[in-house]
């Protein structure tokens, strides 16, 4: 895919995910755009070839989840930098095809944080704590695989595409290698 398609793909994936977070269901605007199509599992594909599955993020993790009396601030980042974007709880948002949508708490938001890693490479996590999830729309058969702080050894099992996981513990994970 051209620098040029990857960067269109994930512009039309934040502005979906924007409009969402003002209100409106992303279905439903692709839907009366007339330019999209849903499948049975979720997935969405507009005019530009670009698919979308269609998730709905969980509940708000618990105080304890989060750090409880001690009233610790996770804000979730991950090195090198990718697009993010932000969802309520139980708010829908698009993962792009090609991409591995990656979600964990965000305390000084009060909102999931949505990391989308597009670029093969190990990528190395700093306040993921508590529960999350992903879902690895990566091309088929693409293998995300989660390691501790040694970045060498597995904590959780790997993920083949297409793959949604969740609840997920971040608290072992200091790394993603998303292929």
């Amino acid at each position: 895919m051209s620098p040029q398609k990857r960067t269109l793909a994930a512009l039309s994936a934040l502005l979906m995910t924007l409009l969402g977070v003002l209100g409106g269901s992303q279905a439903a605007l692709a839907s009366d755009a007339g330019q999209s199509s849903a499948t049975p599992d979720g997935t969405r594909v507009t005019a530009v070839g670009t698919q979308y599955r269609t998730l709905v993020l969980p509940p708000a993790p618990t105080e304890a989840e989060v750090g409880g009396d001690f009233g610790i601030t996770a804000v979730p980042t991950i090195s090198p930098t990718v697009a993010v974007s932000y969802a309520n709880p139980g708010q829908q948002y698009g993962c792009e095809y090609g991409t591995m949508c990656a979600w964990a708490w965000d305390t000084s938001q009060n909102k999931w944080k949505i990391f989308h890693l597009y670029n093969c490479r190990t990528y190395a996590l700093s306040n993921w704590i508590g529960d999350g999830g992903w879902d690895n729309n990566q091309t088929t058969g693409t293998v995300a695989r989660f390691y501790g702080s040694n970045g060498s050894t597995q904590v959780l099992s790997p993920s083949t595409a297409f793959e949604r996981r969740h609840p997920i513990s971040w608290n072992p994970v200091y790394y993603i290698r998303n292929c």
